[in-house]
């Protein structure tokens, strides 16, 4: 913390604290609960591509000699992958705009005497280059993550149609029994 590379770093960030402060910064159990969500979200995304095996697509379709995937992850909840990724978003947030992320230690958005994210708005606006930069970045990904999460739940009900559809009685008897 206290060599020259780090203090030219936490220069060019224009950073309101030490570095020696800001190296140092303790991880917040905010940070923490985001990194597990970010975590779990991961693991339960993967879990899901494994069983859906052949059948995982990237988009919306169903394959010839389809087959309703009710085991797994999928045997907690319809749409596992969609909640996984819910999780990965929303962690991904909190990594990126809580206490003890490099945005927030760097005082890109608040700062540790003043908790305020209106902060970011106005340094994407009016400060430096590079907090202009950051803050739009990050305005940018809370955008696309309401964006996609939003679009996941309008998918997650086109996919349900299309399953009652190709799977009858089947798929009402999943879904009565799978949240």
């Amino acid at each position: 913390p206290s060599s020259p590379v780090a203090s030219t770093i936490i220069c060019m960030f224009k950073a309101s604290a030490p570095a020696s402060t800001i190296l140092a910064s303790p991880v917040t159990a905010v940070y923490f609960a985001a990194f597990v969500a970010v975590y779990i979200g991961y693991r339960i995304r993967t879990s899901c591509f494994a069983t859906l095996g052949r059948h995982f697509t990237f988009t919306h379709t169903t394959l010839s000699e389809h087959q309703l995937v009710k085991d797994g992850p999928y045997s907690i909840v319809r749409h596992a992958s969609y909640s996984g990724e819910v999780l990965v978003r929303g962690g991904t947030i909190l990594m990126l705009l809580a206490p003890g992320s490099w945005a927030y230690e760097f005082g890109v958005i608040g700062s540790r005497n003043a908790n305020t994210l209106s902060k970011t708005v106005v340094d994407a606006a009016f400060g430096s280059p590079l907090a202009r930069i950051v803050g739009w970045v990050l305005v940018f990904h809370v955008c696309w993550a309401t964006f996609n999460t939003s679009f996941l739940i309008w998918r997650s009900s086109i996919e349900d149609a299309t399953l009652k559809e190709k799977f009858g009685a089947e798929w009402e008897a999943y879904r009565k029994q799978v949240p």
